[in-house]
């Protein structure tokens, strides 16, 4: 078995699909190069690994998002991990979330820190399909 470091490159291509450069936002594919952001994402779900190389081995082809989900399957559990790590990730860069203007009141912080917030939820969320295709806008 592989793991995420031996396919970065394909990730990085299929991460850039699922969150493309928007007005003032970075791509998942230029954020997500500083690859401790991944690390400490799979730190929170190191389960995921295998499934997260799976989605990208299959996707590393496609050049649009309905291609990748064509290719990986979705709704899929390799899919849906795929993006769970990816989008945790993408928001535990501290330029993303200032690009957001994101700034809740300390108050909301449940351990003290957003980014603590964030990785501590990783472990907790399910990737399973929720919804068919025809049900996404």
């Amino acid at each position: 078995m592989s793991n995420l470091t031996e396919v970065y490159e394909p990730f990085l291509k299929v991460a850039g699909l699922l969150i493309p450069e928007g007005p003032g936002t970075a791509s998942a594919a230029e954020v997500l190069r500083h690859r401790p952001l991944v690390a400490r994402a799979l730190t929170a779900r190191p389960d995921l690994e295998q499934l997260v190389v799976t989605a990208v081995t299959l996707g590393a082809d496609a050049d649009t998002l309905d291609q990748l989900e064509r290719a990986v399957g979705f709704p899929s559990e390799a899919f849906n991990a795929l993006t769970l790590i990816v989008a945790g990730a993408y928001y535990l860069s501290t330029a993303v979330l200032e690009t957001l203007d994101y700034d809740p009141p300390a108050e909301r912080y449940v351990n003290g820190s957003l980014e603590h917030d964030i990785v501590n939820m990783l472990p907790r969320v399910k990737c399973t399909p929720r919804f068919a295709p025809e049900h996404r806008q």
